[in-house]
């Protein structure tokens, strides 16, 4: 079904998907009661509960259940004038559904699924500065070697995480939310969410919603059109909000994923990208 930097998936019968990680360290007990918790919530979709789990000769893998539908992304390519229109506004509609669920841990912000050890603040933006500090040795030697000028972006970045809200109301933050992981029906209505993982969070209900707009450039099947379509869409519904937040989070993705070059350079070319564009105007 799909390749990604997570997991090989696989149809099953019987409505299932085999996931078979590429890494042994996911801890498949903590994602099974993170979706337990989700589906409890109620959203309307069908989200991808996981049925059984386990580890063979080091690979970890889970069964979950299909939601129906198939990849905003697989049906992009296809999509021409209002019906485009009609699925991307739908595409913003699952991202405010997702910042939607209230999520409060002991009043802290951070991350749920953690690949490398707990990180949890007591601001929305200290945990941002946090992760940048985790993020950085495994990433600033390719960015030097691409000729980043690593402080000046750091500076830069720091100012705009510090135009964010120090303490938003906590939302579910899906941290992954592009079209490879939203599934659509034929009426190009949003049917499910996949793949919460890693990158999920506590913290600005925002987030999703600007990295709506901010992933679609990284897509193949992307056109101009669709990002100046979804910032129109975005500053209708959010005002100032969406473009303080779309200018904090551009250069914030592009350090926190730059580290995946060797695995996805087109990934990595649009990290670059966002992480000069930062101080091409003085930040």
């Amino acid at each position: 079904m799909g390749h990604g930097g997570e997991a090989i998936a696989y149809e099953l019968r019987g409505s299932r998907v085999l996931r078979v990680y590429h890494q042994p360290a996911v801890d498949l007990d903590a994602l099974a009661h993170f979706y337990d918790a989700l589906d409890a919530v109620g959203t309307g979709w069908t989200l991808p509960t996981i049925l059984e789990y386990g580890e063979a000769d080091g690979v970890a893998w889970c069964v979950q259940r299909l939601v129906p539908g198939r990849t905003l992304i697989d049906v992009l390519p296809a999509l021409r004038g209002d019906d485009r229109r009609r699925a991307l506004d739908s595409y913003l509609d699952g991202a405010e559904l997702v910042a939607s669920i209230g999520c409060a841990i002991d009043g802290r912000y951070g991350e749920p699924l953690p690949e490398d050890g707990e990180l949890w603040c007591d601001t929305w933006t200290g945990y941002l500065r946090a992760r940048v500090e985790r993020e950085l040795p495994r990433c600033e030697r390719l960015l030097r070697e691409d000729l980043i000028d690593v402080a000046a972006v750091l500076a830069a970045l720091d100012e705009r995480i510090a135009a964010l809200p120090e303490r938003p109301p906590a939302a579910l933050v899906h941290g992954d939310y592009f079209p490879g992981n939203v599934i659509i029906g034929d009426d190009l209505r949003v049917t499910g969410v996949i793949d919460f993982g890693p990158l999920s969070a506590i913290g600005d209900r925002m987030m999703d919603i600007a990295s709506a707009a901010i992933f679609l450039e990284v897509q193949r099947s992307w056109q101009p059109e669709d990002s100046a379509y979804v910032a129109q869409r975005l500053l209708e519904r959010h005002g100032d909000a969406a473009r303080v937040a779309t200018d904090a989070y551009r250069p914030w993705y592009g350090l926190r994923l730059a580290h995946a070059r060797d695995q996805d350079r087109r990934l990595y070319a649009w990290c670059i990208d966002a992480l000069r564009s930062v101080t091409a105007h003085g930040g």
